[in-house]
Protein backbone atom coordinates (compact mmCIF):
# COMPACT_ATOMS: atom_id res chain seq x y z
CA UNK A 1 0.00 0.00 0.00
CA UNK A 2 2.87 2.60 0.92
CA UNK A 3 4.67 1.67 -2.99
CA UNK A 4 1.33 2.49 -4.20
CA UNK A 5 1.09 5.45 -2.70
CA UNK A 6 4.42 6.53 -3.43
CA UNK A 7 3.92 5.77 -7.05
CA UNK A 8 0.73 7.45 -7.32
CA UNK A 9 2.40 10.69 -5.54
CA UNK A 10 4.57 10.40 -8.17
CA UNK A 11 2.82 10.09 -11.10
CA UNK A 12 0.91 12.94 -9.85
CA UNK A 13 4.20 15.35 -9.73
CA UNK A 14 5.48 14.02 -12.92
CA UNK A 15 1.90 15.34 -14.27
CA UNK A 16 2.27 18.53 -12.30
CA UNK A 17 5.78 19.50 -13.17
CA UNK A 18 5.53 18.76 -17.01
CA UNK A 19 2.69 21.34 -17.25
CA UNK A 20 3.09 24.05 -19.60
CA UNK A 21 0.66 26.10 -17.15
CA UNK A 22 3.12 27.42 -13.82
CA UNK A 23 1.44 26.21 -10.78
CA UNK A 24 1.86 26.76 -6.66
CA UNK A 25 0.10 26.44 -3.45
CA UNK A 26 0.39 28.83 -1.12
CA UNK A 27 -1.83 29.36 2.23
CA UNK A 28 -3.67 32.01 3.29
CA UNK A 29 -0.75 34.16 4.75
CA UNK A 30 0.52 34.36 0.94
CA UNK A 31 3.21 31.76 1.43
CA UNK A 32 4.21 29.40 -0.91
CA UNK A 33 4.37 25.75 0.13
CA UNK A 34 4.81 24.09 -3.37
CA UNK A 35 5.80 24.91 -6.66
CA UNK A 36 6.18 23.03 -9.96
CA UNK A 37 8.79 23.31 -12.20
CA UNK A 38 7.05 25.96 -14.91
CA UNK A 39 6.76 28.09 -11.89
CA UNK A 40 10.50 27.81 -11.12
CA UNK A 41 11.16 28.44 -14.67
CA UNK A 42 9.75 31.56 -15.22
CA UNK A 43 9.36 32.78 -11.50
CA UNK A 44 12.03 32.01 -9.63
CA UNK A 45 14.06 28.49 -8.02
CA UNK A 46 13.98 28.20 -3.85
CA UNK A 47 10.51 29.76 -3.98
CA UNK A 48 8.77 27.45 -0.95
CA UNK A 49 8.37 29.51 2.43
CA UNK A 50 8.44 32.85 0.20
CA UNK A 51 5.84 35.30 -0.16
CA UNK A 52 4.27 34.80 -3.54
CA UNK A 53 3.51 38.83 -4.16
CA UNK A 54 7.64 39.12 -3.70
CA UNK A 55 8.87 35.63 -5.86
CA UNK A 56 6.21 37.20 -8.28
CA UNK A 57 7.96 40.88 -7.68
CA UNK A 58 4.36 42.73 -7.92
CA UNK A 59 4.64 46.64 -7.08
CA UNK A 60 2.92 47.51 -3.92
CA UNK A 61 -0.58 48.54 -5.71
CA UNK A 62 -0.65 45.12 -8.04
CA UNK A 63 -0.29 43.13 -4.51
CA UNK A 64 -2.93 45.68 -2.72
CA UNK A 65 -5.33 45.22 -5.22
CA UNK A 66 -5.04 41.95 -6.40
CA UNK A 67 -8.42 40.02 -6.33
CA UNK A 68 -7.03 36.41 -5.37
CA UNK A 69 -6.31 38.11 -1.83
CA UNK A 70 -8.76 37.00 0.97
CA UNK A 71 -10.09 33.78 1.94
CA UNK A 72 -11.83 31.14 -0.60
CA UNK A 73 -13.85 28.76 0.26
CA UNK A 74 -13.09 24.79 -1.13
CA UNK A 75 -13.75 24.72 -4.59
CA UNK A 76 -14.26 28.63 -4.98
CA UNK A 77 -12.22 29.85 -7.82
CA UNK A 78 -11.22 33.43 -8.72
CA UNK A 79 -9.94 34.33 -11.66
CA UNK A 80 -8.40 37.69 -12.99
CA UNK A 81 -5.28 38.79 -15.26
CA UNK A 82 -2.26 40.43 -14.83
CA UNK A 83 0.60 41.88 -16.65
CA UNK A 84 4.25 42.98 -15.94
CA UNK A 85 5.09 40.11 -13.92
CA UNK A 86 7.38 37.23 -15.32
CA UNK A 87 9.69 39.12 -17.79
CA UNK A 88 6.54 41.53 -18.62
CA UNK A 89 4.57 38.72 -19.30
CA UNK A 90 0.43 38.80 -19.49
CA UNK A 91 -1.05 36.15 -17.50
CA UNK A 92 -4.32 34.79 -16.65
CA UNK A 93 -4.24 33.74 -13.23
CA UNK A 94 -7.12 31.24 -11.11
CA UNK A 95 -6.79 30.20 -7.84
CA UNK A 96 -8.73 27.70 -5.92
CA UNK A 97 -9.01 26.80 -2.53
CA UNK A 98 -8.66 23.03 -1.49
CA UNK A 99 -7.46 21.18 1.58
CA UNK A 100 -3.81 20.39 2.24
CA UNK A 101 -3.21 17.05 3.62
CA UNK A 102 -3.31 18.00 6.85
CA UNK A 103 -7.06 19.50 6.25
CA UNK A 104 -5.96 23.05 6.53
CA UNK A 105 -7.50 25.71 3.73
CA UNK A 106 -5.23 26.59 0.98
CA UNK A 107 -4.97 28.26 -2.55
CA UNK A 108 -4.40 26.61 -5.84
CA UNK A 109 -2.99 28.82 -8.17
CA UNK A 110 -2.50 28.44 -11.86
CA UNK A 111 -0.60 30.97 -13.70
CA UNK A 112 -1.36 31.24 -17.82
CA UNK A 113 0.68 33.05 -19.89
CA UNK A 114 -1.32 34.48 -22.06
CA UNK A 115 0.78 37.18 -23.72
CA UNK A 116 0.84 36.14 -27.03
CA UNK A 117 -2.68 36.17 -27.29
CA UNK A 118 -2.89 39.39 -25.68
CA UNK A 119 0.12 41.18 -28.61
CA UNK A 120 -2.36 39.46 -31.27
CA UNK A 121 -5.58 40.72 -30.21
CA UNK A 122 -3.77 44.11 -29.81
CA UNK A 123 -2.21 44.07 -33.29
CA UNK A 124 -5.50 42.76 -34.70
CA UNK A 125 -7.25 46.01 -33.14
CA UNK A 126 -4.55 47.81 -34.71
CA UNK A 127 -4.89 46.82 -38.22
CA UNK A 128 -8.56 46.94 -37.66
CA UNK A 129 -7.87 50.78 -36.75
CA UNK A 130 -5.93 51.36 -39.53
CA UNK A 131 -8.55 50.32 -41.85
CA UNK A 132 -11.13 52.48 -40.15
CA UNK A 133 -8.91 55.39 -40.63
CA UNK A 134 -8.66 54.73 -44.45
CA UNK A 135 -12.29 54.57 -44.98
CA UNK A 136 -12.78 57.93 -43.59
CA UNK A 137 -13.35 60.65 -45.32
CA UNK A 138 -9.99 61.92 -45.10
CA UNK A 139 -8.39 62.72 -48.04
CA UNK A 140 -4.89 60.11 -48.72
CA UNK A 141 -2.39 62.34 -47.63
CA UNK A 142 -3.70 63.14 -44.25
CA UNK A 143 -5.07 59.47 -44.25
CA UNK A 144 -1.01 58.67 -44.68
CA UNK A 145 0.09 61.07 -42.66
CA UNK A 146 -2.16 59.40 -39.69
CA UNK A 147 -1.15 55.97 -40.23
CA UNK A 148 2.60 56.68 -40.20
CA UNK A 149 2.31 58.32 -37.22
CA UNK A 150 0.21 55.39 -35.51
CA UNK A 151 2.71 52.77 -36.56
CA UNK A 152 5.71 55.09 -34.92
CA UNK A 153 3.95 55.32 -31.42
CA UNK A 154 2.67 52.12 -31.53
CA UNK A 155 6.23 50.20 -32.14
CA UNK A 156 8.30 53.13 -30.14
CA UNK A 157 10.12 53.95 -33.36
CA UNK A 158 12.05 56.69 -33.61
CA UNK A 159 11.11 57.49 -37.46
CA UNK A 160 8.81 56.16 -39.95
CA UNK A 161 8.39 57.60 -43.80
CA UNK A 162 6.07 56.41 -46.41
CA UNK A 163 7.26 56.60 -50.53
CA UNK A 164 4.65 56.52 -52.86
CA UNK A 165 5.13 56.72 -56.82
CA UNK A 166 5.14 59.90 -58.61
CA UNK A 167 5.49 59.70 -62.36
CA UNK A 168 8.66 57.45 -62.39
CA UNK A 169 10.16 58.30 -58.65
CA UNK A 170 9.01 57.24 -55.54
CA UNK A 171 9.50 59.99 -53.44
CA UNK A 172 9.25 60.51 -49.59
CA UNK A 173 4.86 61.25 -49.47
CA UNK A 174 4.99 61.10 -45.59
CA UNK A 175 7.45 61.70 -43.20
CA UNK A 176 7.43 61.07 -39.12
CA UNK A 177 10.97 61.27 -37.48
CA UNK A 178 13.62 61.76 -40.16
CA UNK A 179 15.19 65.01 -40.16
CA UNK A 180 15.15 67.47 -42.87
CA UNK A 181 18.41 67.04 -44.17
CA UNK A 182 17.76 63.08 -44.59
CA UNK A 183 14.77 63.69 -46.37
CA UNK A 184 16.23 66.07 -48.87
CA UNK A 185 19.06 63.37 -49.56
CA UNK A 186 17.02 60.70 -50.05
CA UNK A 187 13.95 61.81 -51.20
CA UNK A 188 14.09 60.64 -55.32
CA UNK A 189 15.49 57.40 -56.14
CA UNK A 190 15.62 57.78 -59.69
CA UNK A 191 19.30 57.06 -61.59
CA UNK A 192 20.50 60.42 -63.79
CA UNK A 193 23.26 61.35 -65.69
CA UNK A 194 25.34 63.98 -65.61
CA UNK A 195 23.06 65.93 -68.21
CA UNK A 196 19.97 65.29 -65.65
CA UNK A 197 18.55 62.35 -68.04
CA UNK A 198 16.94 59.19 -66.65
CA UNK A 199 19.22 56.23 -66.88
CA UNK A 200 16.89 52.91 -68.03
CA UNK A 201 18.62 49.62 -66.61
CA UNK A 202 18.12 46.00 -68.77
CA UNK A 203 14.64 45.56 -68.73
CA UNK A 204 14.30 49.19 -70.41
CA UNK A 205 13.05 51.22 -66.97
CA UNK A 206 13.89 53.78 -65.21
CA UNK A 207 16.70 52.92 -63.04
CA UNK A 208 15.95 53.86 -59.56
CA UNK A 209 19.03 53.43 -56.04
CA UNK A 210 19.34 52.74 -52.95
CA UNK A 211 17.87 49.75 -50.84
CA UNK A 212 14.41 51.15 -51.70
CA UNK A 213 15.05 51.15 -55.26
CA UNK A 214 15.58 46.88 -54.88
CA UNK A 215 12.82 46.19 -52.73
CA UNK A 216 10.45 48.72 -54.98
CA UNK A 217 11.50 46.88 -58.16
CA UNK A 218 11.76 43.50 -55.81
CA UNK A 219 14.88 42.89 -57.17
CA UNK A 220 16.24 40.73 -53.85
CA UNK A 221 17.82 37.18 -53.21
CA UNK A 222 15.06 35.51 -50.75
CA UNK A 223 18.00 32.70 -49.90
CA UNK A 224 19.96 36.09 -48.68
CA UNK A 225 18.93 36.57 -44.43
CA UNK A 226 18.64 40.23 -44.98
CA UNK A 227 15.64 39.57 -47.02
CA UNK A 228 11.98 38.33 -46.32
CA UNK A 229 10.60 35.29 -49.00
CA UNK A 230 8.25 38.85 -49.67
CA UNK A 231 10.62 40.60 -50.37
CA UNK A 232 11.02 43.05 -47.66
CA UNK A 233 14.72 44.18 -47.00
CA UNK A 234 15.76 44.26 -42.91
CA UNK A 235 18.44 44.51 -40.66
CA UNK A 236 19.38 45.39 -36.87
CA UNK A 237 22.69 46.68 -37.49
CA UNK A 238 23.74 48.19 -40.59
CA UNK A 239 27.60 48.28 -40.11
CA UNK A 240 27.00 44.97 -40.20
CA UNK A 241 25.28 44.49 -43.47
CA UNK A 242 27.33 46.56 -44.98
CA UNK A 243 30.84 45.03 -43.87
CA UNK A 244 29.32 41.85 -45.35
CA UNK A 245 27.10 43.21 -48.42
CA UNK A 246 29.71 45.77 -50.09
CA UNK A 247 30.69 44.53 -53.69
CA UNK A 248 27.47 42.18 -54.19
CA UNK A 249 24.57 42.76 -56.21
CA UNK A 250 21.87 43.99 -53.91
CA UNK A 251 24.79 46.70 -53.01
CA UNK A 252 24.66 48.32 -56.60
CA UNK A 253 23.75 52.16 -56.78
CA UNK A 254 23.51 51.88 -52.71
CA UNK A 255 23.98 55.13 -50.81
CA UNK A 256 24.45 54.06 -47.40
CA UNK A 257 22.88 57.25 -45.72
CA UNK A 258 20.84 55.19 -43.05
CA UNK A 259 24.29 54.12 -41.48
CA UNK A 260 25.84 57.93 -41.88
CA UNK A 261 22.93 59.17 -40.44
CA UNK A 262 23.34 56.61 -37.50
CA UNK A 263 20.45 54.61 -38.10
CA UNK A 264 20.99 50.41 -37.43
CA UNK A 265 18.23 49.14 -37.46
CA UNK A 266 16.62 49.67 -40.92
CA UNK A 267 13.30 47.89 -42.71
CA UNK A 268 12.17 48.53 -45.74
CA UNK A 269 8.68 46.83 -46.59
CA UNK A 270 7.12 47.14 -50.10
CA UNK A 271 3.50 48.45 -50.30
CA UNK A 272 1.64 45.44 -52.43
CA UNK A 273 -1.53 45.65 -54.66
CA UNK A 274 -1.77 42.18 -55.69
CA UNK A 275 1.75 41.56 -57.17
CA UNK A 276 2.61 44.83 -57.69
CA UNK A 277 4.55 47.15 -55.53
CA UNK A 278 2.83 50.67 -55.21
CA UNK A 279 5.35 52.14 -53.08
CA UNK A 280 7.16 51.79 -49.37
CA UNK A 281 7.10 51.44 -45.98
CA UNK A 282 10.47 52.66 -44.72
CA UNK A 283 11.07 52.20 -40.71
CA UNK A 284 14.31 53.43 -39.03
CA UNK A 285 15.99 53.36 -35.51
CA UNK A 286 19.13 54.48 -34.11
CA UNK A 287 19.13 51.41 -31.44
CA UNK A 288 20.75 48.15 -32.58
CA UNK A 289 18.63 44.99 -32.77
CA UNK A 290 15.25 46.74 -32.86
CA UNK A 291 13.78 43.98 -34.98
CA UNK A 292 12.89 40.53 -34.77
CA UNK A 293 10.73 38.75 -37.37
CA UNK A 294 7.67 38.69 -35.78
CA UNK A 295 7.74 42.70 -36.20
CA UNK A 296 9.02 42.52 -39.36
CA UNK A 297 5.89 39.92 -40.30
CA UNK A 298 3.67 42.08 -38.48
CA UNK A 299 4.82 45.64 -40.47
CA UNK A 300 4.46 43.27 -44.19
CA UNK A 301 1.15 42.94 -43.01
CA UNK A 302 0.53 45.96 -42.31
CA UNK A 303 2.96 46.86 -46.17
CA UNK A 304 -0.05 44.76 -47.89
CA UNK A 305 -2.91 46.60 -45.83
CA UNK A 306 -1.26 50.15 -47.03
CA UNK A 307 -1.09 48.99 -50.13
CA UNK A 308 -4.78 47.69 -50.93
CA UNK A 309 -5.94 50.41 -49.20
CA UNK A 310 -3.36 53.53 -51.24
CA UNK A 311 -4.72 51.71 -54.27
CA UNK A 312 -8.87 51.76 -53.56
CA UNK A 313 -8.05 55.24 -52.48
CA UNK A 314 -6.25 56.04 -55.52
CA UNK A 315 -9.05 54.43 -58.12
CA UNK A 316 -11.88 55.67 -56.18
CA UNK A 317 -10.16 59.52 -56.61
CA UNK A 318 -10.06 58.46 -59.60
CA UNK A 319 -13.46 57.15 -60.37
CA UNK A 320 -14.69 59.94 -58.36
CA UNK A 321 -13.15 62.68 -60.77
CA UNK A 322 -14.25 60.98 -63.96
CA UNK A 323 -17.72 61.04 -62.73
CA UNK A 324 -17.10 64.58 -61.83
CA UNK A 325 -15.92 64.99 -65.48
CA UNK A 326 -19.21 63.17 -67.21
CA UNK A 327 -21.02 64.62 -65.23
CA UNK A 328 -20.12 68.04 -66.22
CA UNK A 329 -19.98 67.28 -69.82
CA UNK A 330 -23.37 65.71 -70.07
CA UNK A 331 -24.42 69.36 -68.12
CA UNK A 332 -22.89 71.37 -70.23
CA UNK A 333 -24.41 69.18 -73.73
CA UNK A 334 -27.71 69.12 -72.21
CA UNK A 335 -28.20 73.04 -71.62
CA UNK A 336 -26.71 73.56 -75.22
CA UNK A 337 -28.99 71.70 -76.73
CA UNK A 338 -31.85 73.39 -74.65
CA UNK A 339 -31.41 76.32 -76.71
CA UNK A 340 -32.03 75.65 -80.01
CA UNK A 341 -34.45 73.05 -79.39
CA UNK A 342 -36.91 75.82 -77.49
CA UNK A 343 -35.83 78.01 -80.71
CA UNK A 344 -37.09 74.81 -83.00
CA UNK A 345 -40.90 74.29 -80.66
CA UNK A 346 -41.21 78.18 -81.10
CA UNK A 347 -40.80 78.19 -84.64
CA UNK A 348 -42.60 75.38 -85.41
CA UNK A 349 -45.33 76.53 -83.06
CA UNK A 350 -45.49 80.20 -84.71
CA UNK A 351 -46.01 78.12 -87.98
CA UNK A 352 -48.44 75.64 -87.11
CA UNK A 353 -50.69 78.50 -85.55
CA UNK A 354 -50.73 80.08 -88.98
CA UNK A 355 -48.67 83.14 -87.88
CA UNK A 356 -45.87 82.73 -90.99
CA UNK A 357 -48.80 81.73 -93.49
CA UNK A 358 -51.31 79.11 -94.49
CA UNK A 359 -50.12 75.53 -93.61
CA UNK A 360 -51.84 72.82 -95.37
CA UNK A 361 -53.05 69.35 -93.90
CA UNK A 362 -49.42 67.48 -95.18
CA UNK A 363 -47.28 70.48 -94.12
CA UNK A 364 -49.31 70.25 -90.77
CA UNK A 365 -49.32 66.83 -90.32
CA UNK A 366 -45.61 66.87 -90.81
CA UNK A 367 -44.72 70.14 -88.33
CA UNK A 368 -46.95 67.74 -85.71
CA UNK A 369 -44.53 65.15 -86.07
CA UNK A 370 -41.61 67.67 -85.69
CA UNK A 371 -43.34 69.13 -82.72
CA UNK A 372 -43.88 65.75 -81.24
CA UNK A 373 -39.94 64.54 -81.64
CA UNK A 374 -39.20 67.85 -80.12
CA UNK A 375 -41.06 67.42 -77.29
CA UNK A 376 -39.79 63.78 -76.76
CA UNK A 377 -36.14 65.51 -76.71
CA UNK A 378 -37.14 68.19 -74.50
CA UNK A 379 -38.39 64.80 -71.99
CA UNK A 380 -35.12 63.46 -72.43
CA UNK A 381 -32.94 66.46 -71.81
CA UNK A 382 -34.45 67.12 -68.63
CA UNK A 383 -34.24 63.41 -67.75
CA UNK A 384 -30.45 63.67 -68.24
CA UNK A 385 -30.48 67.36 -66.44
CA UNK A 386 -32.80 65.93 -63.62
CA UNK A 387 -30.64 62.98 -62.96
CA UNK A 388 -27.48 65.03 -62.66
CA UNK A 389 -29.29 67.09 -60.08
CA UNK A 390 -30.30 63.93 -58.07
CA UNK A 391 -26.89 62.60 -57.64
CA UNK A 392 -25.25 65.76 -56.93
CA UNK A 393 -27.77 66.21 -54.51
CA UNK A 394 -29.10 69.41 -56.01
CA UNK A 395 -32.64 68.78 -56.86
CA UNK A 396 -35.00 70.88 -55.53
CA UNK A 397 -38.22 70.96 -54.31
CA UNK A 398 -41.48 72.88 -53.98
CA UNK A 399 -43.87 71.04 -51.86
CA UNK A 400 -47.19 72.80 -51.60
CA UNK A 401 -50.92 71.55 -50.74
CA UNK A 402 -51.76 70.21 -54.26
CA UNK A 403 -55.00 68.00 -55.35
CA UNK A 404 -53.85 64.74 -56.71
CA UNK A 405 -56.73 63.87 -58.83
CA UNK A 406 -56.82 67.42 -60.95
CA UNK A 407 -52.78 66.81 -61.96
CA UNK A 408 -54.31 63.12 -62.69
CA UNK A 409 -56.59 64.72 -65.61
CA UNK A 410 -54.09 67.46 -66.44
CA UNK A 411 -51.82 64.36 -67.50
CA UNK A 412 -54.45 63.12 -69.13
CA UNK A 413 -55.13 65.80 -71.32
CA UNK A 414 -51.24 66.13 -72.49
CA UNK A 415 -51.08 62.69 -72.68
CA UNK A 416 -53.69 61.38 -74.44
CA UNK A 417 -52.94 62.78 -77.63
CA UNK A 418 -50.04 60.09 -77.65
CA UNK A 419 -52.39 57.47 -76.82
CA UNK A 420 -54.65 58.17 -79.05
CA UNK A 421 -52.56 58.29 -82.07
CA UNK A 422 -51.58 54.69 -81.62
CA UNK A 423 -55.32 53.62 -80.73
CA UNK A 424 -54.74 53.10 -77.33
CA UNK A 425 -57.52 53.64 -74.87
CA UNK A 426 -56.75 56.04 -72.10
CA UNK A 427 -58.74 55.65 -68.79
CA UNK A 428 -58.90 57.57 -65.77
CA UNK A 429 -60.17 56.26 -62.45
CA UNK A 430 -60.29 58.39 -59.80
CA UNK A 431 -61.11 58.54 -55.53
CA UNK A 432 -63.35 61.52 -54.91
CA UNK A 433 -62.22 60.96 -51.08
CA UNK A 434 -58.64 61.87 -51.50
CA UNK A 435 -57.58 65.33 -49.38
CA UNK A 436 -55.19 67.48 -50.35
CA UNK A 437 -51.63 66.04 -50.35
CA UNK A 438 -48.31 68.07 -50.25
CA UNK A 439 -46.44 67.85 -53.29
CA UNK A 440 -43.82 69.19 -56.29
CA UNK A 441 -46.71 69.21 -58.46
CA UNK A 442 -44.10 69.71 -61.30
CA UNK A 443 -42.20 66.67 -59.96
CA UNK A 444 -45.18 64.56 -59.62
CA UNK A 445 -46.45 65.26 -63.34
CA UNK A 446 -42.58 64.43 -64.50
CA UNK A 447 -43.60 61.05 -62.71
CA UNK A 448 -46.79 60.60 -64.27
CA UNK A 449 -45.27 61.69 -67.61
CA UNK A 450 -42.31 58.90 -67.17
CA UNK A 451 -44.43 55.89 -66.32
CA UNK A 452 -47.19 57.27 -69.13
CA UNK A 453 -44.85 57.52 -71.71
CA UNK A 454 -43.40 54.20 -71.01
CA UNK A 455 -47.07 52.61 -71.09
CA UNK A 456 -47.86 54.10 -74.44
CA UNK A 457 -44.62 53.42 -75.77
CA UNK A 458 -44.54 49.35 -74.80
CA UNK A 459 -48.29 49.15 -75.48
CA UNK A 460 -49.80 48.26 -79.31
CA UNK A 461 -53.12 47.90 -78.60
CA UNK A 462 -55.80 47.78 -75.86
CA UNK A 463 -55.36 50.75 -73.11
CA UNK A 464 -53.16 52.58 -70.59
CA UNK A 465 -55.44 53.72 -67.23
CA UNK A 466 -54.54 55.71 -64.06
CA UNK A 467 -56.38 55.42 -61.18
CA UNK A 468 -56.25 56.92 -57.68
CA UNK A 469 -57.08 55.63 -54.06
CA UNK A 470 -57.11 57.12 -50.26
CA UNK A 471 -55.54 54.09 -48.73
CA UNK A 472 -54.51 53.77 -45.54
CA UNK A 473 -53.33 57.44 -44.64
CA UNK A 474 -52.10 57.87 -48.33
CA UNK A 475 -52.69 58.49 -51.67
CA UNK A 476 -52.22 55.55 -53.98
CA UNK A 477 -51.85 55.90 -57.61
CA UNK A 478 -51.36 53.26 -60.35
CA UNK A 479 -50.55 53.20 -63.96
CA UNK A 480 -51.62 50.60 -66.00
CA UNK A 481 -51.42 49.32 -69.37
CA UNK A 482 -51.84 45.88 -71.88
CA UNK A 483 -48.43 46.14 -72.92
CA UNK A 484 -45.32 43.50 -73.40
CA UNK A 485 -44.61 43.44 -69.75
CA UNK A 486 -41.66 43.04 -68.33
CA UNK A 487 -39.61 39.35 -67.51
CA UNK A 488 -39.30 38.67 -63.98
CA UNK A 489 -35.82 38.79 -64.24
CA UNK A 490 -35.58 41.86 -64.92
CA UNK A 491 -38.12 43.35 -62.55
CA UNK A 492 -34.98 43.50 -59.74
CA UNK A 493 -33.01 46.13 -62.38
CA UNK A 494 -36.42 47.98 -63.43
CA UNK A 495 -35.37 51.35 -61.45
CA UNK A 496 -31.78 51.52 -62.18
CA UNK A 497 -30.40 54.10 -63.90
CA UNK A 498 -29.04 53.59 -67.86
CA UNK A 499 -30.39 49.92 -66.93
CA UNK A 500 -31.14 48.30 -70.44
CA UNK A 501 -33.99 45.78 -69.94
CA UNK A 502 -34.79 44.12 -73.40
CA UNK A 503 -31.91 45.48 -75.65
CA UNK A 504 -33.92 44.99 -78.60
CA UNK A 505 -36.98 46.30 -77.50
CA UNK A 506 -35.15 49.71 -75.92
CA UNK A 507 -33.66 50.96 -79.55
CA UNK A 508 -36.27 50.17 -81.54
CA UNK A 509 -38.50 53.07 -78.55
CA UNK A 510 -35.75 54.48 -77.69
CA UNK A 511 -34.80 56.29 -74.11
CA UNK A 512 -32.06 56.81 -72.02
CA UNK A 513 -32.99 54.38 -69.17
CA UNK A 514 -33.21 57.50 -66.94
CA UNK A 515 -36.85 57.84 -66.34
CA UNK A 516 -37.80 55.34 -63.60
CA UNK A 517 -34.70 55.97 -62.00
CA UNK A 518 -35.26 59.13 -61.58
CA UNK A 519 -39.64 58.74 -61.19
CA UNK A 520 -38.02 56.72 -57.82
CA UNK A 521 -35.48 59.58 -56.35
CA UNK A 522 -38.72 61.94 -56.62
CA UNK A 523 -41.39 59.39 -54.89
CA UNK A 524 -38.65 58.88 -52.07
CA UNK A 525 -38.15 62.06 -51.58
CA UNK A 526 -41.52 62.79 -50.92
CA UNK A 527 -40.83 60.34 -48.63
CA UNK A 528 -43.56 57.60 -50.34
CA UNK A 529 -42.93 54.23 -52.06
CA UNK A 530 -42.94 53.13 -56.00
CA UNK A 531 -43.63 49.60 -57.53
CA UNK A 532 -44.19 47.76 -59.94
CA UNK A 533 -45.64 44.39 -61.13
CA UNK A 534 -45.58 42.68 -64.35
CA UNK A 535 -45.39 39.80 -66.49
CA UNK A 536 -44.07 38.74 -70.02
CA UNK A 537 -46.92 39.60 -72.52
CA UNK A 538 -49.16 40.62 -69.32
CA UNK A 539 -48.88 44.45 -68.88
CA UNK A 540 -47.36 46.37 -66.80
CA UNK A 541 -48.63 48.34 -63.21
CA UNK A 542 -46.71 51.01 -61.97
CA UNK A 543 -47.89 51.54 -58.53
CA UNK A 544 -46.31 54.79 -56.18
CA UNK A 545 -47.45 56.01 -52.45
CA UNK A 546 -47.53 59.53 -51.37
CA UNK A 547 -48.15 59.97 -47.94
CA UNK A 548 -51.31 62.14 -46.90
CA UNK A 549 -50.03 64.66 -43.58
CA UNK A 550 -51.61 67.11 -41.72
CA UNK A 551 -49.62 70.62 -41.68
CA UNK A 552 -50.20 73.03 -39.09
CA UNK A 553 -50.76 76.57 -39.91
Amino acid sequence: ADERLRLEKEFSENIINTMHDALDIVDEDCNILFANKTFNKIFANDVIGKKCFEVLKMDKSQYEFCPLKGELSVGQTKTFETSGIGGNKTFLISRTGIRNSDGTLVHLEIFRDISEEKKAEKEQSFKLKILEIFQSGRDLKETCSVVVSLIKEYLGLEAVALRLKEGEDYPYFVNNGFPDEFVKLENYLLVRDENSNIIMDSARKPKISCMCGNVIRSHFDPGNPFFTKNGSFWTNNTDEFLSQATGTDIMANGRNACNCFGYESVALIPLKAGTENVGLLQINDKRDYFFTPKIIAFLEELGYLFGLAIERRKALEELTKAVNIRSEFTSMVSHELRSPLTAIKEGVSIVLEGLAGNVNDEQKGLLDSVKRNADRLGRLINNVLDFQKIKSGKMEFDLQENDINETALEVRKTMGILAEEKGLDFVVNLDDALPGIWFDKDKIIEVFTNLISNAIKFTEKGSISISTKLENKAAHITVRDTGVGIKSEDMPKLFHAFEQLDAVRDRKKGGTGLGLSISKEIILAHRGKIWAESEAQAGTVFHFVLPIEERKA
